[in-house]
This record gives C-alpha cells, structure tokens and sequence, in this order.
C-alpha cells in the first residue's frame, strides 16, 4: 500500500494555479501558435515556388540537354566532312539527293491534300439521309396517318362550354 500511495502523490496535479495564470499561459500558447501557423503558411509558399522554380529547371535541363545532342551530331557530320573530301561525283549524288527529297515532300503535300478531300467526302456521306426518308417534304408515314384517322373530334359547344352538342342545339340557350 504504501507503494501505491507513493504513485498517487507523484501523478496528482498541483491545482493551485489561478485563472490568471492559466489565462497568461494560454494567451502565450496562442500568439505562439499564431506564429506557427503563419511561419508554416510563409514556408508552404516558399515550397510552391521552389517547386516551380525546380520545375522549370528542369524543362531548361532537358532543353539543354537536346541541345548538347543536336550540336554533337552536327559536329560528328562536319568531321565527317573535313575527314572525307567530297568528290564530284559525291557532289552530283548529294544533288540529286536534294532534289529527290523536294519531290518527296512536294507528293506528300499532294498526298496529304487528296487524302483529306477524301476524309471530308466520307464525312459528307455518313452524314446524308437515306433515300427511303422522306421526313422534312410534307410526307406522313402511315402510322402517322392512321393515328390521325382515330381520332375524332366531338362537338363543342361555345355556349356553354360543354362536349357534345354545338351552340345552335344548345339546351341551355334555347331553354333561355
């Protein structure tokens, strides 16, 4: 027993403070909470812009990147072109060459030309009506027609307002 009492007075808590006290101690609690918050929010928009910052370092990096790839294959032809000297029978093929990849670019285009003409004639017939619909010119189908046979029209009267007779057999003007 004598243990546990020992325990006891060890976890009470001393309730001697004042609401004075207490209140000095939370309105410190609070500004430095304030503080907190105000330095996390300063450090979450540091972050955004770093992260933006390391982003667009990025993208420059691999631009750069191709760049150093670009310039080392130009680089490679020129040695090649310094080391091997051109003759003239080389400088008709590459004439030639040049001239065959006009033509080739120049029947792209012509191929490019004919092959969406074509797109826009099969986009113009998807897009027609059967010759069987004839919707559109005044035509009824024949469910539409006996529909309209079905239904009959009643006599109204503008008497009275009632269904069944009309003005001139009226029961109640004549009775009038």
């Amino acid at each position: 027993m004598a243990l546990s009492d020992d325990e006891d007075s060890e976890n009470e808590v001393d309730d001697s403070y004042t609401f004075g006290e207490l209140q000095f101690a939370f309105d410190e609690l609070l500004v430095e909470f304030k503080k907190k918050c105000s330095q996390y929010s300063s450090f979450k928009k540091n972050m955004a812009s770093i992260e933006k910052e390391k982003y667009l370092l990025v993208i420059e990096n691999e631009h750069l990147k191709n760049d150093i790839g670009i310039l080392e294959h130009e680089l490679a032809k020129k040695i090649d072109h310094i080391v091997k000297p051109t003759s003239c029978n080389n400088v008709d093929l590459e004439k030639e060459v040049e001239s065959l990849k006009e033509k080739n670019v120049n029947l792209e285009k012509s191929f490019r030309k004919f092959t969406l003409g074509s797109k826009k004639l099969e986009k113009i017939l998807a897009s027609q009506r059967s010759y069987l619909d004839k919707t559109g010119i005044g035509y009824a189908p024949l469910e539409v027609k006996a529909k309209l046979k079905k239904t009959r029209t009643r006599p109204h009267c503008t008497y009275c307002h009632k269904i069944g007779h009309v003005i001139n057999k009226c029961f109640k003007r004549i009775a009038h």
